[in-house]
């Protein structure tokens, strides 16, 4: 691969804004376990701020990227690390809702990730065309 040292920046970056959100956030967890729909909105919120951070970095990561995409999809799975990680060292209070706070975080990053590889595709190839004058 050519690109190790952006795949290791990119990498330590997913790692760290995994681990910076489960921190910050730490005090809001406890709202999932809540009966009403504030859990289902909690959950949802944070399975939305997982999405988009997957979907942002692996538009970035592939958008430089020729080839190799399969790649992007570990970083996606670097990102859901942190908090797994987390939940499962500390006790916020996730009791018998752990494994369904993981589920939604898990699905959001591998289908940021998903959105965020196709994405950056059509932007590449988008960027491609108009370097070469023949933008659409």
């Amino acid at each position: 691969m050519e690109n190790w040292a952006r795949f290791f920046a990119y990498a330590t970056s997913m790692l760290v804004l995994g681990l910076a959100i489960i921190v910050f956030t730490e005090n809001l967890i406890p709202f999932v376990t809540a009966p009403n729909w504030v859990g289902y909105v909690s959950l949802l919120g944070y399975g939305l701020i997982y999405l988009n951070l997957s979907y942002g970095m692996n538009r970035r990561f592939i958008r430089k990227k020729m080839k190799g995409y399969n790649l992007s999809y570990l970083l996606g799975f670097l990102l859901f690390l942190p908090p797994a990680c987390w939940v499962y060292i500390k006790d916020v209070g996730l009791h018998e809702k752990r494994l369904l706070f993981l589920v939604v975080i898990l699905f959001a990053v591998l289908l940021g990730s998903y959105f965020g590889i196709h994405s950056g595709i059509k932007k590449r190839r988008a960027d491609l065309a108009a370097q070469s004058g023949t933008a659409k």
